[in-house]
């Protein structure tokens, strides 16, 4: 009876070698053509701020004042990369600075000090934002569905000079606070590719901060589409909507820092 042919070991090596050339293509088969194993984003955020102040101070009541509105652009970086075929982890990026002008026109009061109505108010603020969130991807198909955790990190700095009361007279004066935070969100996602090189997406993510001396809330929902013209190099677009609310608590005074972004990005996308 002839005998089988059999692998010598220079045979197996080579054996072992070939099994391990098509192993990454083995796992990539249980993997969703929507995802990539690692993609960056690369872009700005050209978007429509409107950042209002609320401060109140013991029993001088509540003052609203409108720090911005209007149009603005801030870079925004992003990255994900996928374990096991179905754990994807993002990390995302984006500072808001501006300085705005305003004249008030009725009773204002921060940090203790009463701003003089008719006078010009000088504000400057900045909002930095970075979240890192986890999906469990669901399904393997062109279609598949995202939910996770993660946290958010937030840090607001914020002043204002004017011209103030002081003994019935009026003197220049100002205040300013910083803090930041780290809060807990939740996510959910939605992916569908056309093909390898067109895709889309929806994706969605809060949380709420209660405890601690910055407290607040946090809203982001977007929606987008990925082309990749060449296999590796590619750009992405998505329109966003966030609403982030901030609560400063403080011995002598609360303030309250509402910020409401929408607009589009654009992204110069690579992935491996």
């Amino acid at each position: 009876m002839p005998r089988m042919p059999t692998c010598r070991p220079l045979h197996r090596a080579l054996c072992a070698a070939i099994m391990l050339s098509f192993a990454p293509w083995a796992v990539a088969d249980g993997m969703s053509p929507a995802l990539d194993r690692v993609s960056l984003w690369l872009g700005g955020y050209s978007l429509e701020a409107n950042v209002a102040l609320e401060a109140s101070v013991g029993t001088l009541g509540t003052g609203h004042l409108d720090l911005e509105s209007g149009h603005e652009n801030v870079g925004r970086a992003r990255i994900d990369f996928l374990a096991f075929d179905n754990q994807g982890f993002t990390f995302d990026y984006f500072t808001l600075d501006r300085s705005a002008s305003q004249t008030i026109d009725k009773p204002f009061t921060y940090q203790g000090e009463p701003y003089q109505l008719n006078s010009e108010l000088h504000a400057k603020f900045n909002l930095a934002a970075g979240s890192l969130s986890y999906h469990w991807w669901f399904g393997s198909t062109n279609d598949i569905v995202g939910v996770g955790i993660g946290g958010t990190y937030y840090r607001v700095k914020l002043g204002i000079n004017g011209m103030i009361a002081v003994n019935e007279e009026s003197v220049a004066g100002g205040a300013s606070w910083s803090d930041d935070a780290v809060a807990p969100i939740v996510t959910l996602a939605y992916k569908h590719a056309f093909s390898d090189r067109l895709r889309t997406y929806i994706d969605a993510s809060g949380m709420r901060k209660n405890a601690g001396k910055l407290t607040g809330h946090l809203y982001d929902f977007r929606v987008g589409v990925e082309w990749f013209p060449w296999q590796y190099f590619g750009f992405g677009a998505e329109y966003g909507l966030t609403r982030i609310g901030l609560d400063h608590d403080g011995h002598s005074y609360d303030a309250n820092l509402d910020f409401r972004l929408q607009g589009p990005s654009l992204f110069a996308r690579a992935r491996f």
